[in-house]
């Protein structure tokens, strides 16, 4: 009897058919190995690094010097996760060019995407190189740790949503900046998930 497709591998948590490296802001979340609190603790609503977490925010502000056409915006590393927004395609707007009349008089809908770049870079080829950057650079740097012989920084996959109004943008900000004063009721909170 065949095996489910969604047994052979990880099921898609993806925008069926979506083109990631379409310009665009994108809201991604990045959460560590079964949520273990890896990168720091929250003091007085502040996030404290340890030598992890600052690890994994040099890496995270090196990603526009990786990806020419990538730049970041708000961005938290919490004890367990990070929140950020990425921008593909720097210049990129979250406005739509009007629909207009083709030759015929037929309206079409007018695409946003500029013509296609040398180096088309997506988000999964972003966060990919991201995560892995931030592992090797631990395993260099802490032989002796015991999260280093594990290497088991980072769940899996990871999570987004495209951002396609400017008020989403400034909500979305507005959630990145409040995290650590709200971890004590975050989803991923230690108290607050279940395993």
């Amino acid at each position: 009897m065949p095996i489910p497709s969604r047994e052979l591998g990880r099921r898609s948590i993806r925008l069926k058919g979506y083109d990631y490296s379409r310009p665009g802001f994108y809201f991604v979340t990045l959460c560590t190995f079964q949520r273990v609190c890896l990168f720091g603790e929250i003091v007085d609503d502040q996030m404290i690094l340890n030598r992890l977490g600052k690890i994994i925010i040099d890496e995270w502000r090196n990603i526009h010097k990786r990806y020419s056409e990538v730049a970041l915006d708000k961005y938290i590393i919490m004890p367990n996760h990070i929140h950020g927004i990425i921008q593909i395609n720097v210049g990129a707007t979250l406005a739509v060019a009007p629909n207009r009349a083709d030759r015929s008089g037929a309206w079409v809908r007018a695409g946003a995407r500029p013509a296609p770049t040398a180096h088309d870079i997506s988000l999964g080829d972003i966060i990919g190189s991201f995560k892995s950057l931030c592992v090797n650079e631990w395993i260099k740097n802490n032989a002796n740790d015991p999260i280093r012989q594990a290497a088991n920084i980072w769940q899996r996959n990871y999570y987004e949503r495209i951002i396609r109004t400017l008020a989403e943008l400034s909500e979305t900000r507005k959630y990145i900046q409040e995290n650590p004063i709200k971890w004590q009721a975050d989803d991923n909170h230690p108290d607050n998930f279940k395993k």
